[in-house]
């Protein structure tokens, strides 16, 4: 989770309710997806910090903010490997289980994500939609 404080506060104003912040305080260092939407009428992306795949759905299937264009997962020093801040490339997503709910991602090497807080999973035995597949992104 994040924390704003007022003296951060960017004069920005934005076309709908939202501020503009130089800097927040990261209050709970937990794994969050890093993902890119392009609308197919703008040219211009926006990148979105989801904290799990219940947003990371809600995302994909929002087509008015656009399509999915890339992904990655930030790991917290506690949930990674070089016990660093570190970006994993994310080349697929998939919604899987009885309702197509459950998200996981597979990174460029090959590993599976997904839960809450995300992290490594076993990859899915159960049959799965693609929501996002990089090579398919133009």
């Amino acid at each position: 989770m994040f924390a704003t404080h007022l003296p951060f506060r960017h004069p920005t104003r934005l076309e709908h309710p939202a501020s503009v912040w130089h800097a927040i305080e990261v209050v709970a260092p937990i794994p969050w997806y890093i993902a890119t939407v392009r609308h197919a009428d703008a040219k211009t992306e926006r990148t979105f910090l989801l904290s799990g795949g219940d947003e990371l759905l809600a995302l994909s299937r929002n087509r008015y903010l656009g399509a999915l264009v890339d992904l990655q997962l930030l790991l917290p020093p506690g949930r990674s490997p070089t016990q660093t801040w570190q970006l994993v490339a994310l080349v697929r997503v998939a919604a899987g289980g009885s309702d197509q709910s459950s998200v996981f991602v597979t990174a460029a090497d090959g590993g599976t994500y997904g839960g809450r807080p995300i992290g490594p999973v076993d990859a899915p035995r159960v049959p799965t939609r693609s929501l996002f597949d990089r090579s398919n992104v133009g």
